[in-house]
């Protein structure tokens, strides 16, 4: 197969620009303008039911997370000239209710995002238990 199907992208984590740190960046390297070099940005939250020490994490901590990253994605996209700003949220709560139909989320989806911007949630579980009592309450 030839190398012309495949752009070499360099991926980079933790990119310092003058409005914060991009989690994920991704370049093409044979861009041929400006307003191709950046496929994608990506900011990544991680949202949780118990904080380091043990403590509960409140459904408002997690909001303002995903609200967060969603304008950091947003900004970082704007400031790349990326095709793509996405915010990666993995999901660590025990109990994963839909924290992207809170009405202040809706919000900030209206005030940030467009065609361009997406979220991803990325349940993750603690031991396979969890995930077989959690597809099984749903089917």
């Amino acid at each position: 197969m030839k190398s012309r199907y495949f752009r070499p992208l360099l991926v980079e984590r933790e990119q310092v620009v003058s409005v914060g740190r991009i989690d994920i960046c991704f370049t093409d390297l044979n861009a041929h303008g400006p307003d191709e070099r950046h496929p994608a940005v990506v900011e990544v939250k991680v949202l949780r039911s118990y904080g380091s020490g043990k403590s509960p994490v409140s459904e408002q901590t997690n909001v303002f997370a995903l609200i967060r990253g969603m304008g950091q994605a947003k900004s970082y996209r704007v400031k790349k000239q990326a095709k793509l700003g996405a915010l990666a949220c993995f999901d660590l709560r025990k109990v994963k209710a839909s924290i992207v139909e809170h009405e202040a989320v809706q919000k900030a989806t209206e005030r940030y995002y467009d065609d361009r911007m997406a979220t991803v949630m990325l349940p993750l579980y603690g031991i396979a238990e969890d995930a077989q009592d959690e597809i099984a309450a749903v089917g």
